[in-house]
């Protein structure tokens, strides 16, 4: 019985099991509320795998049901801030829209340099110098912590791989004893 069945999807929803919470709620069809809390929950299911475009998308169609606005807004930046790494503005964008969410779900506490900073690293580790240059640029350009130092070091990892060895070193030179700076100046 729906009366029954509801109640449960509601708790599945609120323990964050969306894509069960999702299928429990369409499956109730038209009970109560229970067709726009399925699309509800599908969103956040997909916001949680990172499908964040169709999240915002489905946040969106949900106008003003619930706190959906909010979590399209929140997943929109969520969206901005994974694809950062590779097109800086999104940062900017991101940091744009923030404050609209206010301390919805702790949003006031996100530090975009501080993201920008570990994609950055992150980057560097995987082997994207030049997009690591790009967010180091992006820092250095606001005076974040070591982003300049980061910035030199990104771009003489990325000479390296393209075999410029010259430039490398000369890079690598003046980053001193930074990080494996000085052992890569005498490989």
């Amino acid at each position: 019985p729906a009366a029954e069945a509801y109640p449960q999807a509601q708790q599945l929803l609120a323990e964050g099991k969306y894509e069960e919470a999702a299928k429990a709620f369409a499956d109730l069809g038209g009970y109560e509320e229970a067709s726009r809390l399925a699309l509800y929950a599908q969103a956040h299911a997909e916001a949680a795998k990172g499908n964040y475009g169709l999240a915002v998308r489905s946040m969106t169609a949900l106008g003003d049901f619930r706190d959906a606005a909010l979590q399209a807004t929140y997943y929109q930046v969520q969206g901005l801030l994974a694809q950062a790494p590779y097109d800086t503005y999104n940062y900017l964008e991101a940091e744009t829209i923030l404050p609209m969410l206010g301390a919805f779900r702790q949003s006031h506490e996100i530090d975009v340099n501080a993201v920008a900073y570990q994609d950055g690293l992150r980057l560097v580790e995987a082997g994207s110098f030049e997009a690591a240059v790009d967010v180091f640029h992006f820092l250095a350009n606001r005076s974040y912590q070591d982003a300049s130092t980061q910035k030199a070091y990104a771009r003489a990892r990325n000479y390296e791989a393209a075999g410029k060895l010259v430039d490398a070193v000369e890079e690598y030179s003046l980053l001193g004893e930074f990080r494996d700076s000085a052992t890569r100046v005498q490989a």
